[in-house]
């Protein structure tokens, strides 16, 4: 059977314990010798037959598989409220088969083909579980008993089989029509006590007594006048009290017929069949008016559910929602309309012009609208308005949304904004990457050459070549470190700076800063006092970045001390923090001028002094320290000198820890064949005349794919590899030199103006050293030389 479980509340539910089987087993007896005393004379069949209704539901209570015991156990019971009434014993054994075969045959039915809780809302359904429940079963246990009844009796308790068989089903028939619908409702509902015992309904049943009791009696028809008052008890109490009336008024019609007190039986002569046929005329439609109310009931509940739903949405909802009549006044309005409108409740907006406090005449049906609207904050939101017009209805009008999209807006907006300034990072981090190039490849040329040539006069230059050299070269590597500088800075206010921060010894550090600008202390006479052994102190930083703070530290308190003065360094512990401080002897920074001190191209009272700078030099190397986590200030007491400190967060020594970019031993020099892929002439005859002077033999390569040809055929011992090239970058040359088994320990040397942190990475792993322009020719001619030792892989020839 088809059916929803969670409407079955006692349909299978119930286990047959001892209690409930002899329960219905007494019930059976009661209600069949009641219906026997009631309704029949001896030796016929009873006109209102109830206990076969009752059996069918007690068995539909328990599930299937336990419903045979109690079913068989009735063999006992039907005869014995034939014996007990006085019946001969072989008219009441005659009733078993017939009695048993009709409610198996009903439950059957009923279980496969019947919903009970459709049942009392759906007059159809009604009346296939009367017919399946109650006709069916009635006709064919009328024909068992056409069978068995004159074989045991001998009589076939009236005149004929045919009005025995009519008889039979008319009372079972009228006897389930009475009971099911009742039956029915409790099993899908459960116990129907707390709505009878209303005062309402007991009013109602009272009324329906009286009337069954009294109107027999006066009325010579009192079926009509039955029906018309059973139909409106049901369209006013529903299908339980239409089915609790229904059988109140069949076993009292019943019962007075039974007695012969009905007016009509003084008047006319009228059989069972025939009243019982009226009865049921009567009867039936109750129980379907019953459920076609329940009906109605229950889609007025689903609608009302329905409306409460979709009020709780508009009431959760933060858009504002509003009816409006033809003149556009508001008729119903959501919490949240009445709160962007600036009142607390929506009964305060009822009946006022939504027009008046919203821009409708922006309104387009089917279409979303942007619009503005100043809250009562004084604020102004950003609004998408929505129409729809009411098609018919009392009121008309329509229904308008808004929906204040002011943060989407703005979060869109930011969005777009993000995308553009990453797209302008993009481009500035291209042009950086442009402007390396384009400013280290002349500038390699200026320095390469000007090394160049201080190596080929000798270690006795004349005095005035000397002097030159030095000025050209100091000019040179001023104009590098400026250049360093603008796209240090450029980079970190894109935020593209890339880090590389772990555990690093910071005496190798300190010692090699210090050695970079002993030489111009020592031209001006300045002391620069150092620390102790710094053996134990270790700092989380990134090892390139924090030689670059020391540096300008460093170099500043050596440019801006006076002749002769100090230079002090000093390293203290605080709070889990290593604190580097550099003191110098100088002018010191005016009160004034201090609060500038770390703003870029701001040169403070230096600004028209002889001392080159460009004035970003402090103001790099403390975003460079915040970035790696640190703090960085200042002390300064004018006409006495300055103090910047750099604070660190300290580390645990490791097995091994980074000592920073250290120095190795110079190798010795082995002549070798060096393949140059450059593509500046410039650059490739500065490296070939520098790489000459070690006895090297250099053949250049203009493009990436002569370079690759030119290795295949035959491998070098080493390579030279610039980044740009016309025809595809060095880092893909690199790659497919790597690919060729025959060139995979090649030594290749990355030497190329694109030195940003990002092209380091870009280049990827496998470089025997990555060299930016411009390049110091020592530093070149160091590495080409440690690239060629005997212990590293050589190229398959």
């Amino acid at each position: 059977m088809a059916s929803e479980d969670s409407a079955r509340v006692l349909w299978g539910r119930r286990q047959a314990s001892a209690g409930l089987v002899l329960a219905g087993w007494v019930g059976y007896y009661l209600l069949a010798l009641g219906c026997i005393v009631l309704s029949r004379l001896p030796q016929e069949i009873s006109t209102l037959w109830l206990p076969d209704a009752l059996a069918v539901l007690w068995l539909l209570m328990l599930p299937p598989a336990q419903r045979r015991w109690p079913l068989l156990g009735l063999v006992l019971v039907i005869p014995a409220a034939n014996l007990s009434y006085g019946d001969p014993w072989r008219l009441a054994v005659s009733f078993i088969p017939a009695n048993l075969s009709q409610i198996a045959l009903a439950a059957w039915l009923l279980e496969r083909h019947v919903q009970p809780h459709r049942a009392l809302t759906e007059p159809a359904h009604l009346l296939r579980a009367m017919g399946l429940g109650g006709a069916l079963p009635a006709a064919f246990g009328g024909g068992v008993a056409c069978l068995i009844v004159p074989a045991l009796v001998g009589t076939p308790l009236g005149p004929s089989l045919g009005n025995l068989w009519w008889s039979w089903v008319v009372s079972s028939f009228f006897g389930s029509v009475t009971l099911l619908p009742l039956g029915l409702w409790v099993l899908a509902r459960g116990s129907p006590l707390s709505r009878l015992l209303r005062l309402r309904a007991l009013g109602a049943l009272l009324l329906v007594a009286l009337a069954c009791w009294f109107l027999p009696q006066w009325v010579s028809t009192p079926f009509l006048l039955m029906m018309v008052l059973l139909g409106a008890v049901a369209l006013n109490g529903g299908f339980l009290l239409a089915a609790v009336a229904a059988v109140l008024a069949s076993v009292l019609l019943n019962a007075e017929y039974a007695l012969g007190r009905m007016l009509l039986q003084q008047t006319r002569t009228i059989d069972a069949p025939m009243a019982v046929t009226a009865m049921l005329v009567t009867v039936i439609p109750t129980v379907l008016i019953g459920a076609v109310r329940e009906r109605l009931q229950q889609q007025l509940r689903q609608v009302q559910a329905g409306e409460a739903l979709l009020r709780s949405m508009a009431d959760a909802t933060p858009v504002l929602l509003c009816l409006v009549d033809r003149q556009e006044r508001i008729v119903q309005l959501n919490p949240a309309g009445a709160r962007l409108l600036g009142a607390s409740r929506p009964e305060e907006l009822i009946g006022q012009s939504l027009a008046e406090r919203v821009p409708l005449q922006d309104a387009r049906d089917g279409q979303g609208v942007l619009t503005t609207l100043r809250a009562p904050t004084g604020s102004v939101r950003q609004l998408m308005l929505h129409r729809a017009r009411v098609a018919g209805g009392p009121q008309g009008g329509a229904v308008y949304s808004l929906m204040d999209v002011t943060d989407q807006l703005e979060a869109q907006q930011l969005r777009e904004q993000t995308a553009r300034a990453e797209a302008r990072s993009q481009a500035k981090s291209a042009l950086l990457s442009h402007m390396s190039h384009e400013l280290r490849t002349p500038l390699n040329a200026v320095l390469g050459f000007a090394q160049l040539l201080q190596t080929e006069l000798g270690r006795a230059p004349l005095p005035r070549q000397h002097e030159r050299l030095q000025l050209l070269l100091q000019s040179g590597w001023h104009l590098l470190g400026m250049i360093d500088e603008l796209l240090d800075l450029s980079r970190i206010e894109a935020g593209q700076l890339a880090l590389d921060c772990h555990t690093v010894a910071l005496a190798p550090l300190l010692g090699e800063a210090v050695a970079m600008v002993q030489a111009d202390a020592a031209r001006r006479h300045i002391v620069i006092e150092t620390p102790p052994a710094l053996t134990r102190h270790y700092v989380h930083a990134d090892p390139l970045r924090l030689r670059q703070v020391l540096i300008n530290l460093l170099s500043n308190a050596v440019k801006y001390n006076r002749e002769g003065g100090r230079v002090r360094i000093e390293v203290a512990a605080e709070a889990g923090h290593w604190t580097l401080s550099v003191a110098d002897t100088g002018l010191g920074i005016s009160l004034a001028q201090q609060p500038h001190v770390f703003e870029p191209f701001n040169r403070l009272d230096q600004a028209r002094s002889s001392v080159p700078g460009t004035g970003i030099g402090l103001s790099i190397t403390r975003r460079l320290v915040e970035a790696m986590g640190g703090r960085m200030g200042f002390l300064s007491d004018p006409g006495a000198g300055s103090t910047f400190w750099v604070s660190l967060a300290a580390a645990e020594a490791p097995a091994r820890a980074d000592t920073g970019l250290q120095r190795a031993e110079a190798p010795p020099v082995r002549p070798a064949r060096v393949l140059c892929v450059e593509d500046d002439p410039v650059s490739a005859l500065l490296v070939t005349q520098a790489l000459a002077l070690d006895g090297h033999q250099v053949q250049v390569a203009g493009t990436a794919g002569e370079a690759l040809r030119l290795a295949q055929a035959a491998p070098p011992d080493l390579m030279l590899i610039d980044f740009r090239l016309p025809d595809f970058g060095g880092p893909e040359l690199h790659r497919r030199l790597r690919e060729d088994p025959r060139l995979v320990g090649l030594p290749c040397i990355a030497l190329t103006a694109q030195a940003t942190d990002d092209d380091r990475r870009a280049a990827g792993p496998g470089w025997a050293a990555f060299l930016a322009k411009p390049v110091d020719l020592s530093v070149l001619r160091h590495a080409v030389a440690a690239a060629l030792q005997p212990d590293r892989p050589r190229p398959v020839a």
